[in-house]
């Protein structure tokens, strides 16, 4: 049985066990059918429960205090210590804040400069361009959506509160796997010496490959010849916990890692917390872009549009952001902006000089096209 929680409103902390994904329930309904591969053949979804709370309303004061991590991930300590049943809580509460799923565009060249006898060389950044995924990862604008918080699956190969990645070799087909309370109290039960449960966000259902091709032939259209980069980070990855252990503590205080790291005591303590720790990866909330209907057609199923009509909204706007050379985020809002033209004051001087310099600029940028740029130097 595939265990999921349904991420619907409530008025209470304490979570029970969903039903299979694959049922229907009458709010779900209510939600009108997802854009599919082919418009005229639109099927409501029937495997995916929704979630009615706008994702910006939930208080997540409990993570205010965390350490946050260079990619985003909260670090708490010491926390839901012979807690199982808020730790449970706390899980399904933050799996309805939704991953911040970005598209970044960067582009750098090398520049060589001379400094007297010596060759300096720096990396120049030519563009970053990012655009924000999560709105499409909900039915209804800020609302509705298919968020499922899953545990990992007997077969899969994970941190089960070991060492290394492993399979529950105990399971067999008619066992289920355990739920996320039976992981929060198991992580509770466990002697370890020093113990760390990581919770992940996922933007599942993306094809990466389909729009990292038609982004990189578009920046390349534009004659750029520099270094390009296009990834999909996640600005809000998860959560880490760690129990509370004077070991914990120093690895996890910033200036004790540094000393550790440049004395290269690391050498020796590393190995020793990597078989002191026993980890679990246990528990992941999913945010489909999109899924496979299994019980229908096997058509994609699509929460907002596919990644075909994503790219046609928004490749005027990041061709002009890239020959612009911006650094940048951007948003609904420059989609407005993207097609009006100079302004016009009134004055034939100021806007003679305003239209000769908008000319001198789209000049240069042609020629850019023409000639190349970005190259390293």
């Amino acid at each position: 049985m595939d265990d999921a929680v349904s991420l619907h409103t409530t008025t209470t902390v304490d979570f029970d066990d969903a039903p299979e994904l694959r049922t229907i329930e009458s709010d779900t309904l209510a939600v009108p059918p997802p854009y599919t591969d082919h418009d005229e053949n639109q099927q409501q979804s029937t495997g995916h429960h929704v979630s009615d709370v706008p994702y910006n309303s939930y208080n997540l004061s409990d993570l205010d205090a965390a350490k946050t991590l260079d990619d985003g991930t909260k670090v708490l300590l010491g926390v839901y210590q012979n807690d199982p049943k808020g730790m449970e809580a706390a899980l399904n509460k933050w799996a309805q804040v939704p991953p911040i799923k970005i598209v970044q565009i960067r582009g750098t060249h090398q520049e060589t400069t001379k400094n007297g006898d010596k060759k300096e060389q720096k990396r120049v950044t030519d563009f970053d361009v990012k655009l924000r995924l999560t709105e499409y990862l909900f039915t209804h604008p800020g609302r509705n959506a298919w968020a499922e918080l899953r545990t990992i699956e007997n077969h899969t190969k994970a941190y089960r509160g070991t060492v290394l990645k492993t399979v529950d070799r105990a399971a067999n087909m008619e066992r289920t796997k355990p739920s996320v309370k039976e992981w929060c109290h198991m992580y509770d039960a466990s002697h370890a010496v020093l113990k760390k449960f990581r919770f992940k966000r996922y933007a599942t259902g993306l094809d990466e490959k389909f729009l990292t091709e038609r982004l990189e032939n578009l920046v390349r259209a534009t004659n750029y010849k520099g270094h390009l980069v296009i990834s999909f980070p996640v600005e809000n990855p998860g959560v880490d916990i760690f129990n509370d252990h004077w070991i914990n503590r120093w690895r996890n205080t910033r200036w004790i890692f540094l000393l550790f790291c440049i004395s290269m005591l690391w050498i020796i303590t590393w190995p020793v917390l990597f078989f002191l720790t026993k980890k679990y990866e246990v528990v992941r909330a999913d945010w489909p872009f999109s899924y496979h209907d299994e019980f229908g057609n096997g058509q994609r199923q699509f929460a907002t549009i596919s990644e075909k009509q994503w790219f046609a909204k928004w490749q005027k706007l990041i061709a002009k952001a890239i020959v612009s050379k911006r650094e940048t985020v951007l948003t609904e809002e420059d989609l407005v902006i993207v097609d009006e033209s100079l302004p016009q004051y009134g004055d034939p001087t100021i806007d003679s000089a305003i239209n000769f310099l908008g000319a001198g600029i789209r000049t240069y940028q042609e020629v850019n096209r023409q000639v190349g740029w970005g190259y390293d130097t």
